[in-house]
């Protein structure tokens, strides 16, 4: 089949009761744990359509309360502000010891100043920025690094972070106000 097949999964009695809408039918199957339900769902729909199971692209909704469904969002919401978050903390710690080092601050007066050893100074200055607990670099903001600026501007982190942070703000506000009803 070239289109998904919705199915919903709700929970009842301790199971999740699955159903799914077909040509001519409403396909039903039931699973204890929510990642056997794409399985049961496919291999239900294949039996009721007499095609193989191979076929059947099944996409997953789930039936949960309204708040619990914003809850779940809102944690999402604030997981990937506080990821968003340290990759801009660290560009932004890059962009301070370089503004640093270019007016004659030594290595050793900014890892003082900053807040950090000498030796995280200098990897701050050694090239780019590098994400705390990974080898990989920081993402980069596409419009500064068209610029080829070699230190990125603080001010403009600082613009990039309240947008981030004023954007995930209103979207928990709604979810918030929703919540309180």
């Amino acid at each position: 089949m070239s289109e998904s097949i919705l199915v919903t999964a709700t929970r009842q009695d301790g199971w999740w009761a699955v159903r799914a809408d077909v040509p001519q039918a409403v396909v039903w199957t039931q699973t204890k744990r929510l990642d056997q339900v794409e399985d049961m769902s496919r291999e239900a729909i294949a039996l009721a359509l007499d095609v193989p199971e191979s076929t059947i692209d099944v996409e997953v909704e789930f039936d949960i309360p309204a708040d619990l469904l914003d809850l779940v969002e809102a944690a999402q919401t604030m997981s990937v502000v506080a990821t968003r978050s340290q990759v801009l903390s660290t560009r932004m710690n890059h962009a301070v010891a370089g503004a640093l080092r270019t007016r004659g601050f030594s290595v050793r007066d900014i890892g003082m100043i900053m807040g950090v050893s000498a030796q995280r100074v200098s990897q701050l200055l050694a090239g780019g920025p590098q994400v705390r607990g990974s080898s990989k670099s920081a993402p980069v903001n596409t419009a500064s690094a068209s610029r080829k600026v070699s230190v990125e501007s603080p001010v403009d982190l600082m613009g990039e972070f309240t947008e981030a942070v004023t954007t995930a703000a209103r979207a928990l506000t709604k979810r918030t106000r929703r919540l309180r009803r």
